[in-house]
């Protein structure tokens, strides 16, 4: 039976309470701001929510060439994606990477080269998330953690709000049961300290 992360001791504690407090509030907030633009995107996505795009799926209906000239459309109606499918992305300019693990996680196994590091438990974690979309400028933004249980818990919070934009990266940088994760399909990574200084000030 899947674990409610919420239910978990570091979700009981102040510090994980007033850190997940803070980004429900930034959700509501801004879904309310966008709640009249996007009812038909929503009724759309309902039909789609549980499908993860694959490069399997994008060969069979689109050339490469062409499938990431609508990534924000595909995004919209496909919020789970394959960690290849996103390095692609990335490779392409066409998305948008942001790590919402933990600094010390950062420093063990190191950031995805492009990612940007928002922790998941700083008190203004949605304020920067949300700042983070308005950076990528229509482009999707992918969220990765270890194994994607948390990522899976914020966009199921996003879900719930209709805040779009935002998509999964399925299994995480160190993998979940039959999921390889973005580290053991050998995809790049830098440091700590280099994600950090390349993050734009705007989120820092």
């Amino acid at each position: 039976m899947a674990r409610d992360w919420a239910l978990r001791p570091q979700f009981r504690s102040r510090f994980w309470r007033n850190a997940l407090r803070s980004f429900l509030l930034a959700v509501r907030n801004r879904a309310k701001a966008q709640a009249l633009s996007v009812e038909g995107v929503n009724a759309r996505n309902k039909l789609w929510r549980n499908n993860m795009l694959t490069r399997r799926d994008t060969l069979s209906i689109f050339a490469s060439s062409v499938v990431f000239a609508y990534a924000p459309a595909w995004a919209e109606t496909h919020d789970m994606w394959s960690l290849e499918v996103l390095h692609d992305a990335l490779n392409r300019d066409l998305a948008r990477l942001v790590d919402i693990r933990r600094p010390d996680e950062w420093t063990e196994t190191g950031v995805a080269k492009g990612a940007w590091p928002i922790d998941m438990t700083h008190p203004r974690f949605g304020e920067r998330l949300f700042a983070a979309r308005d950076l990528a400028k229509g482009r999707p933004v992918a969220l990765i953690c270890r194994t994607g249980h948390r990522s899976g818990f914020v966009m199921g919070k996003l879900r719930e709000a209709n805040a779009t934009g935002f998509v999964d990266a399925v299994g995480g940088m160190l993998g979940a049961p039959g999921l390889p994760g973005w580290i053991e399909q050998g995809l790049p990574t830098v440091s700590k300290e280099t994600a950090l200084s390349n993050l734009p000030k705007e989120l820092a």
